[in-house]
């Protein structure tokens, strides 16, 4: 292959032309080109010439002036991939063809695969009434209850926190929709330590305790019933002096404005704490008395026996009690002090499905909708089952973690949508009632920090024994 060098520049117009014909006189071999349009990058020519279809190769280039360059021909079109493009998974929206005119705008609907994020994705989505009118009630609640004040401008030195729209789709134990719930919360990662908030530390009911509340329960046979606190957290009166923005669309009272928080709300960093203090006060009055193992686990006696047994975690209260005349007078007790749910038996608590058998003093736990859920958020419907979570020789170690950029880049192509602490996330709150799945989930929680192809490998492997078994249920009680 003939090659041509890079001389000095000439001195005058004249001698470029004579430089450029001559170059194109000679028998110059046209370099391979890639399918992306670039040349290889094994040529050793430091020019290359692109192929030509309909010039001739011995006739000289034209040039019409001194200025112009010659009339090379053009360079071939690039080549596009045919795969089709759509929206990662993750972000959650897809567009449908629906489409209406609102004035002057155009607005497609998007169809909303999880809740919405934003408050432009509910009022677009298809259940754009359902979320309006929890956005109305959600306001209407906290006029109601006195949690805020409108204030024109804020104090000299103090700043207000963010707000926001939160939705979340509330489901029963078998996973069907039953009510849409819009939150107003503050952004209360904006608040500042020691101006905003001091301690912010509140317990949750632990699961162990949960599991050993209804196993003494269902030995004894006793009544188990289930009641929702309704807006926990507005209830409870802040101790600091706090200021928001008003959320979007909510209400129209000009930038300037502000709310003045008097009461506790979602987001802040204390207000489960405060929730918690509130709580606690209603329930000593009524005579119980916090357990030494669990504080969220509160116990009433008469006569040296237990007439009352109640396990709080957060706005859920399951009451149990041995003859079912205390249970009515406890929740007209509470209901003085809050806006109550009277959920009757207890069939649902912490997205875990209670079933009960009397006759045998069983109490049975299932997760089937949420590992369900779990299933088709990570889009592995369609894995293959198998009959136990770990595979018999595992042989799962830190050598399997990519170690180079090439094999991290490889690991995040072959994982494509799915997040692996996401993942783990997801199977350690399902041990809650599939103990045999404990051991594999805590083995692969191991190579959180830097998983590899193996180790996602072994959590889908979970998923799948999960599916395959997915009516299992923990037994409690005789």
């Amino acid at each position: 292959m003939a090659s041509i060098k890079v001389q000095d520049a000439p001195a005058n117009n004249q001698d470029v032309n004579t430089l450029v014909n001559d170059a194109i006189q000679k028998d110059i071999t046209p370099l391979p080109i890639q399918k992306d349009d670039t040349l290889l990058k094994e040529s050793p020519s430091p020019l290359a010439v692109p192929p030509f279809d309909d010039v001739e190769i011995n006739s000289p280039a034209k040039v019409s002036g001194p200025d112009e360059v010659p009339n090379l021909p053009p360079l071939p079109a690039p080549q596009h991939s045919g795969r089709e493009r759509k929206t990662p998974s993750r972000f959650a929206l897809m567009a449908i063809d629906d489409i209406t005119t609102l004035g002057n705008v155009n607005f497609a609907f998007i169809a909303i695969a999880e809740e919405p994020k934003t408050y432009q994705e509910a009022i677009y989505s298809p259940h754009s009434k359902q979320w309006e009118q929890a956005i109305k009630s959600e306001f209407a609640q906290l006029q109601k209850l006195g949690v805020f004040e409108v204030v024109d401008g804020l104090p000299k030195g103090r700043k207000a926190v963010g707000s926001r729209i939160v939705f979340c789709e509330k489901r029963d134990g078998h996973g069907n929709l039953i009510k849409f719930k819009a939150c107003i919360v503050a952004k209360g990662f904006l608040q500042i330590p020691g101006e905003d908030f001091t301690d912010t530390f509140s317990s949750v009911a632990k699961f162990s305790t949960l599991w050993i509340f209804l196993a003494y329960v269902a030995y004894l046979d006793w009544d188990l019933h289930h009641i929702d606190v309704v807006a926990v957290y507005l209830h409870s009166p802040l101790d600091e002096e706090i200021y928001m923005t008003i959320p979007e669309d909510v209400e129209n009272s000009g930038s300037s404005h502000y709310w003045k928080l008097k009461k506790a709300l979602y987001g802040l960093k204390q207000a489960r704490r405060q929730w918690k203090k509130r709580l606690h006060k209603v329930l000593i009055k009524f005579g119980f008395i916090r357990a030494f193992a669990d504080d969220c686990l509160y116990i009433k006696r008469h006569e040296g026996n237990i007439t009352l047994l109640i396990l709080v975690y957060v706005d859920d209260i399951a009451i149990a009690e041995p003859d079912g005349c205390h249970i009515i007078s406890f929740k007209s007790f509470l209901g003085e002090d809050f806006e109550i749910t009277d959920l009757g038996e207890l069939k649902h608590m912490l997205g875990v499905l209670v079933t009960r058998d009397r006759s045998r003093h069983l109490i049975y736990l299932n997760q089937s909708a949420y590992i369900q859920c779990t299933i088709a958020r990570f889009g592995l419907e369609n894995l293959t089952l198998v009959s136990i979570p770990l595979a018999v020789k595992h042989d799962l170690t830190l050598s399997q973690s990519p170690i180079t950029e090439a094999e991290k880049c490889a690991f995040e192509d072959y994982a494509g949508d799915i997040h692996y602490l996401s993942l783990v996330g997801s199977l350690l709150f399902a041990t809650q009632t599939r103990p045999d799945i404990q051991f594999a989930v805590g083995l692969i929680a191991q190579f959180s920090n830097n998983s590899g192809i193996a180790h996602l490998e072994a959590a889908k492997r979970i998923l799948r024994y999960l599916k395959s078994t997915v009516d299992y249920n923990l037994v409690l009680g005789k």
